[in-house]
């Protein structure tokens, strides 16, 4: 918790979870790429669906750690 505490203080809370945006970012592009297809196939969009199901997961994942560290970063300080 204290290390974590103290990556945010170096880098800012968005240095804390770079590599989960690059992360996020690369899948966006995924999905970019499918949607300027001009023929979409079934296949594509359950693909499609499987992705915004997986960035749903993915983003609240990171919004809970996100929530745990500030939590723990106030207890550190108070």
């Amino acid at each position: 918790m204290i290390q974590a505490a103290s990556e945010i203080k170096q880098t800012g809370a968005t240095g804390a979870y770079t590599r989960e945006f690059e992360k996020l970012e690369k899948q966006l592009d995924e999905v970019k790429q499918l949607l300027e297809n001009t023929t979409v196939s079934p296949q594509d969009l359950e693909r499609l669906e499987n992705l915004v199901e997986k960035f749903r997961y993915e983003l609240n994942l990171d919004f809970c750690k996100t929530k745990t560290i500030s939590e723990g970063i106030i207890n550190v300080w108070v």
